[in-house]
């Protein structure tokens, strides 16, 4: 990642070049559409999110993996967080085995994003 948390998250050159995306196994992806480059929508019953897609055998199939320290962006109004900040699918909440701590393990579902 090019960034830590959020620190430096704002540096243009750096996202530019540095792209976070969502990691999902083919497994996951072919049967929902989904190619490297495309946009996705991570939801859930807390949030949703757009991040860009990265179809690779490196994750597990069922799971997906995604960077924490990008910054909420709700400017298109519509309640999608279009920054793709992990929290917006987190409770914040603490629970007993993450020591108090909210978790950044989620279940979600992802589906190719088009435009409407």
């Amino acid at each position: 990642a090019q960034s830590v948390n959020s620190s430096l998250h704002n540096v243009e050159n750096l996202n530019r070049n540095f792209r976070c995306t969502l990691w999902v196994n083919p497994v996951d992806a072919e049967p929902r559409g989904i190619a490297s480059g495309d946009t996705v929508l991570v939801s859930n019953d807390i949030g949703k999110i757009l991040i860009e897609a990265r179809v690779t055998q490196r994750v597990i199939p069922g799971t997906v993996v995604m960077p924490q320290g990008m910054l909420f962006d709700g400017s298109r109004g519509d309640g999608i967080d279009a920054g793709a900040c992990v929290n917006t699918l987190c409770t914040s909440r603490p629970s007993l085995i993450s020591l108090n701590n909210p978790s950044h393990s989620n279940i979600c579902q992802i589906a190719k994003y088009e435009e409407a």
